[in-house]
Formats: C-alpha cells, structure tokens, sequence
C-alpha cells in the first residue's frame, strides 16, 4: 500500500516538473530558514546566561549630563570599586578589569601571541568559567599567577601539563601557571584566552593612580547579595562618583545594566 502511494506521489512530481520544483524547493528554504531563525533567537535568549549568578550581575555604566545632552560610558575609575561596596551593604562584590590586550608567550622555542584580559580575583567567583585545573579561590590572588583557557594550554604546552609551569610575557615578565578554564562559548560578552590578576596589572602599568576619581579607564561589574533591590542600590550610590570629583559641571550618575538584558552591551537608559 505504501509502495503504491509513493509511485503516485512520484508520478504527479515528474508530470509537473516546474511546479514540484518550486514547491519543493520554497518548502526547503522555509525550513531552512525557520531553522536559522531559531538558532539565532536561542542564541541570543541564552546569551550569558550559563553564569549561575546571572540574576545577580551587573555591569556598571554611568551617565555624564551635559549642555547639549547626557553621555553614557562603561568607562570607570579605580577607586569606585571599594567605594561601591563601602556605600552599599547589599552589593556583594565589584570587580574591576581592563579591556583585554594582545601578549606574546613564550614557552621554550614557542612564542605565540594571544588576547587575555586583566581581572581582580573576584572574577571567578562572580562569573562561571569553570577551571579544569586549580583553584578559583586562590588562581588570581598573586600577582605572578595566569589562567590559561584550555586551548591555550594546548597550543603552548601541547600534551605536558601545563600546572605551576613558567611563561615569559613580552619578553619582560615571568608568570606562572595557576589554573586552566574550559574554553568560553561563543555566546558570552567575554573573550579571552588568559587571565592575568588585576593586582599584576597595577604594577606594571605607572599611569594607573588608585585614588582618582576622574580618570575614567577600567571596565567594572557588580554582584548583589540574594534579596538585593538594584533599584534601591541604585538610589544610594547613583552621585557616588559625582560626590568624589572636581567636575561640578558634568552631572555623573551611577546606574547598572543586568546580565540577562542583552548582556551588558548595547543595552543602555538614562537615569537622571
């Protein structure tokens, strides 16, 4: 019976050839198209969202009033990441990072250049990138220490293990070892393949002055405690920034854009 069917099926196809074609080929590209569609909208519905804080992250924005109009900026000066906790008993965490820079690593003959990102250790508390070797509480705490994603330690280090051993940075500087992280997914906000402590950061770099209010140079995002209302942390510490500068002109308001919003990119608002 299901023979007879599809030879009748087969039939009317070849007898209009032009029309089979057309339907046959519109109904692929349908597909095709409702399968990328869905593809892209799963992407961007799960964008960050394997962080299992999630619902507690922010990235910390702030917006300058001017007489034309207000700026909004992810630009941040150092000593607002103790000044955010010291206001605020409901913000658990604030961490600080650069924005990710190009080094060359050299590991015996290898000399490969990768981009990693500088970070104080509350990163890996804060975000989940799992390690596959070391410790997350300790792998950013000394200044020499680096995290190498998994295919990092690969291309440097092929099958050796890759654990407390030695890397020279621009030729300058030895780092070592102290935890490999499974390599990011593609839909995430972060790309790095190396994490250096932040605290390495601040001695290497002179131009970085911890008590400035106004040099406007490092990116930071902000962890609330369980039960937090970001409205009400945003309402205690939204002048903090104005209340510890010179520039009386330009109005700085704190304000905080949620990990799940489209994940601290492009997503912004004004707050007044």
């Amino acid at each position: 019976m299901l023979k007879n069917y599809l030879l009748v099926a087969f039939r009317n196809l070849y007898r209009q050839l032009s029309y089979s074609f057309i339907n046959v080929f519109g109904l692929a590209i349908g597909i095709a198209a409702t399968i990328l569609i869905m593809l892209w909208v799963n992407d961007e519905v799960t964008y960050d969202g394997f962080h299992e804080k999630k619902d507690h992250l922010y990235k910390v924005w702030f917006n300058s009033t001017f007489a034309d109009g207000i700026g909004s900026q992810i630009s941040m000066p150092y000593p607002l990441r103790e000044g955010l906790k010291a206001q605020d008993a409901g913000i658990k965490n604030v961490c600080i990072t650069n924005w990710g820079e190009g080094a060359l690593m050299t590991v015996g003959e290898k000399k490969i250049n990768f981009v990693g990102l500088h970070a104080s250790e509350e990163f890996l508390d804060m975000f989940t990138f799992p390690l596959i070797a070391g410790d997350k509480e300790t792998a950013l705490k000394e200044p020499t220490s680096i995290i190498l994603t998994e295919s990092t330690a690969k291309a440097l280090f092929g099958d050796e293990d890759p654990m407390n051993q030695m890397i020279n940075i621009e030729n300058t500087y030895d780092l070592k070892v102290t935890g490999v992280m499974a390599d990011l997914p593609n839909n995430s906000y972060f790309s790095f393949k190396f994490l250096i402590p932040f605290s390495h950061y601040l001695t290497t770099q002179s131009w970085i002055d911890v008590e400035d209010w106004e040099n406007n140079s490092h990116q930071m995002y902000m962890e609330l405690h369980p039960g937090a209302s970001i409205e009400a942390v945003t309402d205690n510490v939204r002048d903090l920034i104005q209340k510890n500068t010179d520039d009386k002109i330009s109005k700085k308001k704190s304000f905080f854009i949620p990990l799940v919003s489209g994940v601290f990119t492009q997503t912004s608002k004004t707050v007044r």
